[in-house]
C-alpha cells in the first residue's frame, strides 16, 4: 500500500533526470546550506556511489551510498561537479560560450557547437 503512495508520488511530482545517460523519474530535495552545491535525489531504483547525475543541463556526481532502500526509495546525496577533466584523445561536443560563460547564438537563434579534442 505504501509502496504504491509512493509511486503515485513520483509520477505526478518527480521530474526527469539522466542518470548516466539514462532517463529516470527523480523528487529533489535541499539539504541545509554548505559550501557545495549538494541536492538530495530520491528515486525507486538503485543510485551508485560516483553515478553522474544530469539535471537542469548541470552535472552532479553521487557521494553518497546508497544499497538499501529507505521508505521505499532510495536516498542519495549528489553534490554539483565544476570541473571538466579530459582525457587524451576524448572527443567533447559543447556550445560556444563567451568571456561570461554565455552561450553564444547564431543568427536564427540556434546554439553555436564547438568539437574539442584531447591530445592523443
Amino acid at each position: 500500500m505504501f509502496d504504491m503512495d509512493v509511486q503515485f508520488l513520483f509520477e505526478s511530482m518527480g521530474q526527469v533526470v539522466l542518470v548516466n545517460d539514462k532517463e529516470q523519474k527523480a523528487i529533489i530535495t535541499n539539504p541545509q546550506m554548505s559550501a557545495n552545491e549538494e541536492r538530495y535525489l530520491h528515486t525507486m531504483d538503485c543510485v551508485t556511489l560516483g553515478h553522474i547525475v544530469t539535471l537542469d543541463n548541470e552535472k552532479f556526481l553521487v557521494v553518497s551510498e546508497t544499497v538499501t532502500k529507505r521508505h521505499s526509495k532510495y536516498k542519495s546525496k549528489i553534490r554539483h561537479c565544476n570541473y571538466t577533466i579530459e582525457f587524451a584523445g576524448e572527443v567533447i561536443e559543447d556550445f560556444m560560450r563567451d568571456a561570461d560563460g554565455n552561450i553564444v547564438y547564431d543568427r536564427l537563434g540556434d546554439p553555436i557547437t564547438i568539437t574539442i579534442v584531447g591530445d592523443p
